[in-house]
């Protein structure tokens, strides 16, 4: 008798496709920073990282209004002493 893991697909985001993201925990190094190309200042902070996978990653984000939609941004992702950087909208 196989005991293998299911996975509940409503948990699987259209951000990360078929793969499972990886939870991220307090205490994890695992740090991201938002920078607006288009000036605005108020949202160029670093959030929390929710979830990731190699196809995106999802940040916690308390005042939806603090990131307007559609703007072009540069994230900063530091994953332990590694630090990329990607851009988007």
């Amino acid at each position: 008798m196989s005991q293998g893991k299911t996975f509940n697909e409503a948990s699987i985001s259209s951000i990360h496709g078929g793969i499972v993201p990886a939870e991220i925990r307090d205490g994890d190094p695992i740090f991201a920073r938002l920078i607006s190309l288009a000036g605005d200042p108020s949202f160029n902070r670093e959030f929390r990282v929710w979830r990731m996978s190699p196809l995106g990653v999802e940040l916690l984000v308390e005042d939806t209004s603090s990131v307007p939609k559609g703007t072009s941004v540069d994230l900063e992702l530091k994953v332990g002493n590694q630090k990329s950087t990607l851009s988007g909208l």
